[in-house]
């Protein structure tokens, strides 16, 4: 209708704007709806049990605010579904029973004989949680969401609305065993497992198998740990070499007849102490290089199938100085090649001859005057057939 009469109005609702065409938007009153938040639709949901006459624990009615997810519509619905069977007194316990969830006294648990290193008894308690109605894949995602509101609580988040979660359902102990690292690794950990978990052919064992190595956490250490306890240990080790490396027991004093009492012998215990000792470098002396010592090196490094042994076969001349060793190839395809591998040339050499100084490659000069007359030949052939003139500098 291009021009519809005033007394027509049309509403049009959907959650993909970016799908309606411009044209349409442009001419469209818009108004963007939000989310409920999670302490409203609880709420009006204690305000809907006071007006029905029914009874509701205030963490069943804040599970059913969290998963309508903003909706007040889908809070109600699940609402009215839960009352169907709570005989007018809703409970979390009744609704994790009913709907096969994990509940939170459960993981609780679960966890505790984790970090107890308890594997009989966490293996118990997964079985107990399983045989009460609730599939792997829904504890795989209540075990989850668990490790997520820990995580979120190690970092100071305390607001419930964002962790989904009450905090004084989760356990201090639990908080307190784990840093973040460790969470966070525990929480990738059964991500990737409910990825997995649909294509195994034992989801139980997929979990049990992830419930031991959660088992192992306490003892996993990041990389940044470790470095941070090595940079301890240096630095105890470094002031430690200012110290002497015994300490001297004290001698008995001399008593003599004059002294009434003898004093006693100070005890003191000898502290042996790490010292930095001076190894002397052994020097390798160099040997003089010589086309025949690189062919002895290219056979030993081919018997031990080593690339460089090939490249050093090529070799056709050498010019030695106690400084600077050339190296004169065959071709330029070697050069290119042998240049890819300089350090471990520098280390074979350094190993067989006791050479530290540079290794230069290069090209036999035939090889180049060759490339240079066949490159010069082609020019003049480019010349000749455009008509055109050289020009040299």
């Amino acid at each position: 209708i291009e021009e519809p009469p005033s007394y027509v109005l049309f509403i049009f609702a959907t959650t993909e704007t970016h799908k309606v065409p411009a044209t349409i938007r442009s001419r469209c009153q818009q108004f963007h709806f939000q989310l409920i938040p999670l302490e409203t639709i609880k709420e009006v949901l204690k305000k809907n049990v006071l007006e029905i006459g029914v009874k509701a624990e205030d963490e069943a009615l804040f599970w059913i605010a969290k998963e309508s997810t903003g909706s007040m519509r889908d809070a109600y619905t699940l609402f009215d579904q839960i009352l169907s069977f709570s005989d007018g007194h809703i409970t979390l316990d009744g609704i994790l029973q009913k709907l096969g969830i994990a509940g939170v006294d459960s993981i609780n648990t679960l966890l505790t004989h984790v970090i107890k290193e308890d594997s009989r008894q966490a293996m118990e308690m997964v079985d107990e949680i399983l045989t009460s109605g609730v599939s792997v894949e829904q504890c795989i995602k209540d075990i989850a969401s668990y490790l997520r509101v820990v995580l979120l609580m190690k970092r100071n988040i305390e607001n419930e609305s964002i962790l989904g979660m009450q905090k004084s359902s989760i356990s201090e102990e639990v908080i307190s065993t784990f840093n973040e690292e460790q969470l966070e690794a525990a929480l990738h950990l059964f991500l990737q497992l409910y990825k997995d978990v649909r294509y195994s052919l034992s989801p139980r064992f997929e979990l049990e198998l992830s419930i031991s190595r959660l088992i192992t956490l306490k003892r996993m250490f990041s990389s940044s740990q470790l470095v941070k306890q090595i940079q301890e240990m240096k630095l105890s080790l470094t002031n430690n070499t200012t110290i002497p490396t015994t300490v001297k027991k004290a001698t008995p004093p001399v008593v003599t007849a004059k002294v009434e009492a003898p004093k006693e012998e100070e005890k003191v215990v000898e502290i042996p102490i790490p010292v930095k000792v001076k190894v002397e470098e052994k020097r390798i002396e160099t040997k003089e290089i010589t086309l025949q010592v690189i062919r002895e090196m290219s056979q030993v490094l081919a018997e031990q199938r080593d690339s460089v042994g090939m490249l050093l076969h090529q070799v056709v001349s050498i010019d030695f100085t106690p400084t600077l060793l050339t190296i004169i190839f065959s071709s330029e395809y070697v050069v290119s090649q042998t240049k890819e591998h300089m350090s471990r040339l520098g280390e074979i050499f350094l190993q067989h001859t006791g050479f530290s100084g540079k290794i230069v490659c290069e090209v036999e000069k035939k090889v180049v005057e060759t490339i240079t007359s066949t490159t010069d030949e082609v020019v003049k052939r480019i010349a000749t057939l455009f008509r055109g003139e050289i020009l040299t500098n």
